[in-house]
């Protein structure tokens, strides 16, 4: 339809979950809706992309393997139960908010092709690069990130 809106689908449970983070209180208010079908409607998607997303993605949860992200298995849980949530997650609302990774570096902080072989004379360090990250990645983690890597960015550039 040409926008460029994004959504995070939630379920009850999972919706719940996040909302009981202390983040939370950064994030774009949610639709609601008691079936996927009404959901779609409020985001102006189509019903059956929605549905068939979510059926492939409740699929990957019984497997227990994300075939489109790789997202880990921990972290896979199935969408079920109503009523469902959609967060808005496009660069007008969360994405300039929250943003992480980009470019995948190594340990000296030199960009990597997707194959995994470095990319001469391309370094890279904060929120532009995937760093690592434990259970929360905001505030100060990103400085860190910044810093630590951008010295070794430095250091490796010079010394290339």
């Amino acid at each position: 339809n040409g926008s460029n809106k994004c959504y995070i689908v939630l379920d009850q449970p999972l919706y719940d979950q996040v909302m009981a983070h202390p983040f939370a209180k950064g994030l774009p208010e949610a639709l609601s809706a008691g079936s996927l079908e009404e959901l779609s409607e409020l985001m102006g998607l189509p019903a059956d992309n929605v549905a068939s997303t979510v059926e492939r993605y409740n699929g990957f949860c019984a497997e227990g393997k994300d075939h489109d992200f790789d997202k880990g298995a921990e972290y896979l849980q199935v969408l079920s139960a109503a009523p469902f949530y959609a967060v808005p997650a496009d660069v007008g609302s969360m994405a300039s908010y929250f943003t992480l990774g980009g470019l995948k570096i190594d340990p000296s902080a030199q960009v990597t092709a997707i194959d995994g072989a470095p990319i001469k004379g391309l370094y890279a360090a904060g929120r532009c690069s995937c760093g690592v990250f434990g259970e929360y990645a905001g505030s100060g983690t990103s400085i860190a990130d910044g810093l630590t890597f951008g010295r070794i960015a430095g250091k490796s550039a010079a010394s290339a």
